[in-house]
């Protein structure tokens, strides 16, 4: 609609510029009342009182052109006057309303910046319009009062337009229509205040055409709606143009007075110093919500500086001090002991059975009982120490000084009440025991890392014992650790040197006897003893890099052996498989299926042709070792369940196990109590019924001829129970 409108408007005026006549500009004239009031029915605003005092005042201005061109109203003051002069209040207050609907909030510095650039132009302003015309004896007094009225009423109209101009509003189609028909009639009005008697008076009436079509179109087109209401604010990167325009507006002052001195325009001084005061006042104020503004960004950059500092060494469940903090926390207090000679405390503690919690109440329970043991542990500590959570169930508890030998002991012994102490959810009370391990920094050498895994091996020892216990590291304790230590220091140097080598067990069936598959151990050579079966060695000997380390170096062995078997004898070894253990930590790992795929690659192996074996207690301990499973079997890899019978898993869980092998511990095979045998009979049937293989140890007779291949190196034979078919 308002496309129409603007073409049609655009001949008539041009038809209006050639021949020029009253008929047509009062047709235009009131084309854009009525195009306003159109606009309001067609659109229908949310906030529609803008745009009646809009329509007022157009419609006072079209008024004000019929006076003038009914009457001879060529002299001033007349009847006309007060219609025109009538339409600045109207138009004013409706934009007054739509600048204060369009904003959620006040934007005060963009107020100021509007103010200067309003009062730089005001003085051209007054210098160059009104100033003459107040000077003008040749006019009377009432004269002289309505013929600056305009030029005020202008200044005030264009302080509208540049804060709305300034607003960071969307700018919509609407938008810049209306901006440009105000622009049109300051224009005119200006040129037309200079000299109301020039030859260009037939322009002038061109522009106050198009302003009455600009605030039609502006009504009739859609978008309208958006003016008077609330928009989402745009973004305002920083720019030199609302700099430069206030610069200027600055530098209008001087510029007036070097025009005095130099072209000798006649410029009031009081108006030079009035200006002047009235720009610097702003400046100042302005000034002011800049220096708030950058104090304002200090202290949110000092808070979110703090609060960054707080995630990077809290930990995010709890609250308490994180594994990296509290690391660097114990650091501290180790140097601060030293230089006071004082020992430094420290106690691991490790919550009972929380994997039992989570599967039996929730992770959002299991959650909150590890606040609220945080909590607990922070009041049973203060003032003797710091608290932190060294991840998943384990929290450490730090005492700066150590007064004597029994303290650490005291402070466990009050932290195990705080935790078994009833936790009320809304469930009902839950009852949480912890075992906890303590040691005392013996020497200055002691080092954070040396600290913790002390307390960390008592608390081995304390969770051996049972729940609730707590253990405190002994100088046996620490020379068991200490030969621990250097045993891991061993196995990395034999893994560097290649002192570690791959044997393979096979896996036979019974009651055939066929040969199935081989299981990889790995044997360390040790220069100053027999050949040490790793299996043998303690989990707590090994880092959890060493470990993942020794594992990758057996993934890659293992399959590289059964890829060289094959190739050697195809029709022997093709449809052989290799099993390869894989400790906890490697299966916490999320490079774990890269690896083994990595392996397969290298060796070029089919997935089916390997097992990756993991201990039963892996299920318990590792929260996402069944996704892992999951995974490693989704991509044909099978997997073996190691040492069952000796963990938690019961047979009721089996048909969820992600295995497809049950591998029955020793004990089982060798036992000669009575009732192993049904016993493991029950379980290899329950297996089975389950869709599952069974492996066991054992020392069966194997024929040495046809229907078992000897491995290249001497092995110890394993026995395969299959389901009969």
């Amino acid at each position: 609609m308002y496309r129409a409108y603007l073409l049609v408007s655009v001949v008539v005026i041009a038809l209006y510029a050639l021949q020029p006549t009253v008929l047509l500009y009062q047709a235009v004239a009131l084309s854009g009342v009525l195009a306003i009031l159109v606009g309001l029915w067609a659109n229908k605003p949310a906030n529609r009182l803008p745009w009646y005092l809009f329509a007022m005042g157009q419609g006072t201005w079209f008024i004000g052109d019929v006076l003038y061109d009914t009457f001879d109203m060529t002299q001033s003051p007349s009847i006309a006057d007060v219609a025109y002069l009538l339409a600045y209040p109207f138009l004013g207050a409706g934009l007054v309303l739509m600048i204060a609907r369009r904003r959620r909030e006040r934007d005060v510095p963009g107020l100021i910046d509007s103010l200067i650039v309003t009062v730089g132009l005001g003085l051209l302003s007054w210098v160059f319009v009104a100033d003459p015309i107040v000077d003008n004896t040749n006019l009377s007094l009432v004269e002289r009062a309505v013929a600056t009225a305009y030029p005020i009423g202008d200044v005030l109209l264009l302080a509208l337009v540049i804060r709305l101009v300034t607003d960071r509003g969307e700018r919509s189609p609407a938008f810049r229509l209306m901006v440009a028909s105000m622009g049109l009639v300051l224009i005119a009005d200006t040129f037309f205040a200079v000299d109301p008697s020039s030859d260009y008076t037939n322009a002038l009436d061109v522009l106050w055409l198009a302003s009455y079509v600009l605030w039609g179109a502006t009504a009739l087109h859609p978008t309208m709606g958006q003016l008077s209401t609330v928009s989402r604010p745009r973004a305002r990167p920083f720019s030199f143009r609302p700099l430069a325009a206030v610069a200027a507006a600055m530098l209008i002052v001087p510029t007036l007075v070097v025009a005095r001195l130099v072209q000798s325009v006649h410029v009031d001084t009081w108006v030079i110093v009035g200006g002047a005061c009235a720009l610097t006042l702003l400046v100042v104020w302005r000034m002011a919500f800049d220096i708030e503004e950058i104090r304002e960004t200090t202290r949110q950059r000092d808070q979110l500086r703090q609060d960054l500092l707080r995630e990077a060494s809290h930990d995010s469940l709890t609250g308490v001090a994180n594994s990296v903090h509290l690391r660097q926390l114990i650091g501290a207090a180790l140097r601060r002991g030293r230089r006071s000679g004082t020992p430094v405390g420290l106690m691991v503690v490790d919550l009972d059975d929380t994997g039992g919690i989570n599967d039996k109440h929730g992770h959002t329970v299991g959650d909150e009982v590890l606040r609220v043991v945080a909590c607990r542990l922070q009041e049973a500590a203060r003032g003797v120490g710091s608290v932190g959570r060294l991840g998943g169930d384990q929290f450490v508890a730090l005492i700066e000084s150590v007064s004597s030998g029994h303290e650490p002991a005291k402070l466990a012994d009050g932290l195990i009440k705080a935790i078994s102490e009833p936790i009320l959810l809304p469930g009902g009370a839950l009852e949480v025991t912890a075992c906890i391990g303590t040691t005392t920094s013996q020497d200055c050498g002691t080092d954070a890392e040396t600290l913790l895994l002390e307390a960390q091996t008592a608390l081995r020892r304390a969770k051996s014992a049972g729940r609730g216990q707590i253990q405190q590291l002994d100088n046996r304790g620490r020379s068991e650790l200490a030969d621990r230590t250097a045993i891991e220091a061993e196995l990395g140097d034999a893994l560097e040197a290649g002192d570690l080598e791959i044997h393979l067990q096979p896996v036979v069936e019974l009651p055939s006897g066929l040969l199935d598959g081989y299981e990889a151990s790995v044997r360390w050579n040790r220069p100053d003893g027999e050949p040490l079966d790793l299996t043998e060695v303690p989990p707590a000997v090994m880092s959890a890099e060493l470990a993942c380390a020794v594992d990758r170096w057996v993934l890659t062995g293992a399959t590289a052996r059964l890829a060289a078997l094959t190739a050697a004898e195809p029709i022997s070894y093709g449809n052989l498989t290799v099993t390869v253990p894989v400790s906890t930590p490697l299966l916490t790992s999320p490079c774990l299926l890269q690896d083994v795929r990595r392996a397969l690659v290298d060796a070029d192996l089919a997935p089916h042709r390997l097992a990756v074996a993991v201990n039963e207690m892996a299920l318990v301990e590792v929260p996402s070792a069944t996704q892992t499973l999951s995974a490693l079997r989704e991509a044909g890899i099978c997997v073996t369940i190691d040492d069952f019978g000796t963990g938690r898993t019961s047979i009721a869980q089996m048909r969820h196990l992600p295995a497809d092998t049950l591998k029955v511990h020793r004990s089982m095979v060798d036992s000669d109590e009575p009732g192993t045998y049904d016993l493991l009979v029950l379980l290899v049937n329950a297996a089975h019924a389950c869709g599952l293989l069974v492996v066991a140890d054992g020392h069966p007779h194997v024929p040495q001829h046809g229907v078992v291949s000897d491995p290249p190196l001497p092995t110890e034979r394993r026995l395969r129970i299959v389901r009969d078919e």
